[in-house]
């Protein structure tokens, strides 16, 4: 999941569970890897998040 389009890296919070962040450290996107593998009742992700309209 992508919430902004700049240049970013990812990084690794959990096993399989990555934020993108920007060299600012703005998180701007989440990648679960093997998801299929992963138990979904139990998935929990260690997120919170909030929401800004700009406009």
């Amino acid at each position: 999941m992508i919430f902004e389009d700049a240049p970013a890296y990812l990084e690794e919070i959990e096993d399989d569970i990555f934020e993108r962040r920007t060299n600012d450290g703005r998180v701007i996107g989440v990648t679960i890897l093997n998801f299929s593998q992963h138990d979904r009742d139990k998935l929990q992700l260690p997120l919170a998040v909030t929401a800004q309209h700009n406009p």
